[in-house]
């Protein structure tokens, strides 16, 4: 009995190490796919860099469908120079809040920032299109006509930073009216504008040694739809694998800091049946990107399985019993 009862543990974990094996091949296969598509960026960064004609802005559209139909895995593409979008393709794929001067912004602004001086690519999370920001101009100029950025929401959006030896020292002025409040960045005019908060932003050397400062962003909007188009999360639920004597299971693909209790679940994607209160998980991390996921995964119908060792128990025991009733005859 006390070896029967070791071997359902040992079975038990098994089970659990099958079902963990099988999130951890997902996960890795996220992880590439958020690693291939951002090297959309990268692309667009290197045409940025060489570019002080405008060639890459006026031949956007054609550039940016290349990119998303030979990597895959992206929804939409765009230029954000000065920090406020102006180019996306296509152009229904974008969020509203992509609208204004993202340095200005009370809640992303800082996030944004951050990857500046660190002049790494990032990913926000943070795509609430509520409270959007107005693009404001600098009081006294006319409001610049941008595209419309009302029809999609992206799940998340990816920033790269790109400086270059051809843009500006300083920022350009401006503000955003949002939640009733104005928000202003003024660099021109101050005595020492590399004093001035987010007016300065300088950057590496180029290959030649020029100094170079902050041009402004390529952004990549991304859906889940899109990225997991080539990962097919939904087969876990359908019976296409067979793992430990289990074929079906629910999943549940989250940030890693979230809780089972936080609302921004639903928007994440989760199969049609509920996960198991003991599922299986394995992290998601892109640290380049400070990306930290994780995607749970349980057995449809609960973790019970027949062990195989329980039928030779079974067999053994009455079999056990009778010889001792035999032994005791004689």
């Amino acid at each position: 009995l006390y070896n029967f009862h070791r071997s359902q543990l040992d079975f038990r974990e098994e089970l659990r190490a099958s079902v963990r094996s099988l999130a951890e091949r997902y996960a890795e296969e996220i992880s590439r796919q958020i690693r291939m598509s951002t090297r959309s960026l990268e692309a667009l960064e290197a045409a940025i860099k060489i570019d002080d004609a405008g060639m890459t802005d006026k031949h956007f559209d054609e550039l940016a469908q290349s990119l998303i139909g030979s990597i895959m895995g992206i929804s939409a593409l765009g230029l954000a120079p000065g920090a406020r979008l102006t180019k996306t393709y296509p152009p229904d794929k974008f969020a509203a809040v992509e609208g204004g001067d993202l340095l200005l912004h009370p809640q992303r602004g800082p996030r944004a920032v951050e990857s500046i001086l660190a002049r790494a690519t990032y990913i926000d999370e943070d795509v609430d299109t509520t409270g959007s920001p107005g693009p404001g101009p600098p009081p006294g100029s006319r409001p610049a006509e941008g595209p419309d950025f009302s029809e999609d929401r992206p799940d998340f959006v990816a920033r790269r930073p790109i400086f270059t030896s051809y843009a500006p020292v300083y920022m350009p002025d401006s503000w955003i009216m949002m939640f009733g409040q104005n928000y202003s960045r003024q660099c021109s005019g101050a005595d020492y504008p590399a004093e001035v908060p987010n007016c300065y932003f300088p950057g590496p050397p180029d290959v030649h040694g020029k100094a170079t400062h902050f041009w402004g962003f390529a952004v990549m909007s991304v859906s889940f739809e899109d990225l997991l188009r080539t990962i097919d999360l939904e087969s876990l639920e359908t019976g296409l694998h067979r793992v430990g004597g289990f074929t079906k299971f629910s999943y549940q693909l989250s940030s890693a800091t979230m809780t089972v209790e936080s609302e921004a679940l639903e928007r994440w994607p989760h199969s049609n049946s509920s996960l198991d209160s003991e599922p299986e998980s394995s992290f998601i991390e892109v640290p380049e990107l400070s990306l930290h996921w994780k995607l749970c995964l349980a057995p449809v119908d609960g973790w019970e399985v027949v062990d195989p060792n329980i039928t030779y128990v079974l067999l053994l025991l009455p079999l056990s019993a009778l010889i001792g009733v035999c032994l005791g005859m004689d």
